[in-house]
């Protein structure tokens, strides 16, 4: 278990477990790259954030500082995107997918 810095949200302690490799050798080459990846400042915590979901909280936050009319313009863009790839997990999303939307 490796630590991973504190939750920017909640500042508890936040631990990182990896498990399922076929050698130990393995199980340390992926320890070294998960503590320099820590130490990089770089480590992004996973997430089922779907894209949809996001989207829907960016709409929100949104919303206040633009006009009706630019808003409007905004969610039905956003709709139309999310009818396309809103099931996709936010981390899963791959330029080829946005490319395609």
């Amino acid at each position: 278990m490796i630590d991973v810095g504190p939750d920017p949200a909640k500042g508890r302690r936040r631990q990182q477990m990896r498990s399922g490799f076929p050698t130990r050798k393995e199980a340390e080459q992926a320890m070294r790259e998960l503590l320099a990846v820590v130490e990089q400042g770089t480590y992004v915590a996973r997430s089922v954030l779907t894209v949809g979901e996001f989207l829907d909280e960016w709409l929100v936050t949104l919303k206040p500082r633009l006009r009706e009319t630019t808003w409007y313009g905004s969610s039905v863009a956003v709709r139309r995107l999310a009818a396309q790839i809103g099931a996709v997990k936010l981390q899963a999303l791959t330029p080829l997918e946005i490319e395609r939307v």
